[in-house]
């Protein structure tokens, strides 16, 4: 969080997508997925913690590395911190977990893990509208969630999960 401290940073994709280890991206205010991020080397994945917004704007893809999308991370703005997912996020096997005060999926985005589990968890609002698909499971933590698109587990056994003090509006689940 201190390096470069409220400048602008640009991280050339290639970078992140030869990685070897998984990669930690921090940043006090945005961190925005601009171009598509394409990890091959099996089991590596990305962690991104941003102060404010985290917005995915480009497919990120790992070979089973998990990917950790975390807004207002550690809390810095009570007023903005929301994980933007408008494109999608596969990990062929890797657990997928979002985290903000709001997480909003788009229509055409889809976050699927594979074999790996999808767990998102927001203060306020979870609003997809977009597919989120496990194996065996999905757990979603919200004050108010609005499941408009598919929440699907492909395991005879998988398992949905839903925990909120407010109300749910689903759109269609399928496990």
């Amino acid at each position: 969080f201190l390096d470069n401290g409220s400048l602008d940073s640009e991280i050339d994709p290639s970078t992140i997508n030869g990685a070897s280890s998984t990669v930690i991206l921090q940043a006090t205010n945005d961190i925005t997925f601009q171009d598509a991020i394409n990890m091959s080397t099996p089991g590596v994945g990305i962690t991104a913690q941003a102060g404010r917004d985290i917005n995915v704007n480009a497919e990120i893809r790992t070979n089973g590395g998990g990917v950790g999308l975390y807004a207002n991370y550690p809390g810095y703005d009570p007023l903005f911190g929301n994980v933007n997912v408008n494109a999608s996020i596969l990990t062929n096997g890797g657990d997928i977990s979002l985290s903000g005060l709001e997480v909003n999926t788009a229509y055409a985005a889809t976050v699927d893990a594979g074999s790996g589990w999808v767990d998102i968890q927001a203060s306020r609002k979870i609003t997809s509208n977009g597919t989120l698909r496990a194996n065996d499971r999905i757990f979603l933590s919200a004050d108010k969630m609005n499941l408009v698109g598919q929440v699907i587990t492909t395991a005879p056994d998988g398992e949905v999960e839903l925990a909120t003090d407010g109300g749910v509006e689903l759109g269609s689940t399928d496990s």
